[in-house]
């Protein structure tokens, strides 16, 4: 449920963001599939004239010139008719008052939008959101202050309201219908949109993970005295960047909390000993070979030694081999 408009380096950033699938019908006007805006007033007239015609329509005895007995259509045709009309009742109870207003029980952010027009709840959210000047960034007991003037650019007010208001009006008709039928049980918050400085943001989580967290060390290959030696490598641990970055955006998008709990994440990087043997059988292959890359004006030989530099327990390294070429 996240959508991005990337911009030079700043990315419009949504987290958790509640999603609706909206049944689709496609070039069907009745249901909205031909809008985007949401569902106009003429849309609901439709279905209203549509459910009063089929409620007067299966009430007549004759249609067109197949004739059905009185008797069968008076005992049915009243039970038909109360059922169709409390159908039309409600979804014009659903639909009607709230045209051009945010549908009740829709909150941003935690501050309540509900039954206001998109000028009115702009003008109230503008005044009542603000996000913390710091966020405290807490790491084994410890905080860590992050400015939030670092990471934020801007706060999109008129997207979270845009939001906020087309949540039930997505121009489908039926899927509204079924959204605002929802929203009477379930309320929903929807996180408010801010504009991140995501290179800044994920430069400051790196520093920080150097600092708290123990690098790891990879698994690598050396030839000495014309025999291979495997340094198995060090497992390491480092920030959850990818959550971090996840807390960091609900904690002013959603609960306007100043503290994220920072959490650290294993980096498992060191062989096993069975492992460290097969890597080193691998590359023992490698001893006294080479390759010589021809081109017009160059000729460029790999030792075995460079090209046990390449090697990974999985495999090789397209950056190693990159580098080594491009020297």
């Amino acid at each position: 449920l996240v959508s991005a408009r990337k911009t030079k380096k700043i990315i419009t950033t949504r987290t958790n963001t509640p999603t609706i699938i909206p049944i689709s019908f496609k070039g069907n006007p009745f249901f909205g599939g031909a809008t985007t805006t949401g569902a106009g007033l003429w849309e609901v007239v439709v279905v209203v004239v549509c459910v009063c015609t089929t409620g007067w329509f299966v009430s007549i005895h004759k249609w067109y010139h197949i004739t059905i007995p009185m008797k069968r259509i008076k005992k049915h045709y009243k039970k038909i008719w109360v059922a169709i009309s409390i159908v039309a009742f409600f979804v014009a109870l659903l639909m009607l008052p709230f045209l051009n207003r945010i549908y009740p029980n829709i909150y941003v952010a935690g501050i309540y939008l509900g039954d206001k027009t998109k000028d009115s709840a702009l003008e109230y959210f503008s005044e009542q959101y603000k996000i913390p000047s710091k966020l405290n960034l807490v790491i084994n007991g410890q905080k860590n202050e992050l400015l939030t003037s670092e990471i934020v650019t801007d706060i999109d007010y008129k997207g979270s309201i845009d939001r906020a208001f087309n949540y039930s009006n997505s121009g489908n008709l039926l899927s509204d219908f079924l959204t605002r039928l929802n929203l009477i049980f379930k309320p929903i918050n929807l996180s408010a949109s801010i504009n991140f400085n995501e290179e800044e943001l994920l430069e400051t989580l790196l520093i920080i993970s150097d600092k708290a967290g123990t690098k790891p060390v990879y698994p690598s290959l050396k030839k000495i005295n014309n025999l291979v030696v495997v340094n198995p490598g060090k497992d390491g641990v480092e920030i959850d960047i990818k959550k971090a970055r996840a807390d960091i955006g609900q904690a002013l998008t959603l609960e306007k909390n100043d503290e994220v709990q920072i959490n650290f994440r294993g980096i498992n990087s060191k062989l096993t000993d069975t492992e460290t043997t097969v890597f080193k059988l691998t590359a023992e292959k490698f001893l006294g070979a080479k390759i010589e890359l021809k081109s017009e004006f160059d000729v460029i030989t790999l030792s075995d030694a460079t090209l046990l530099s390449f090697l990974t327990p999985k495999g090789y390294s397209d950056e190693v081999i990159l580098k080594e070429i491009l020297k």
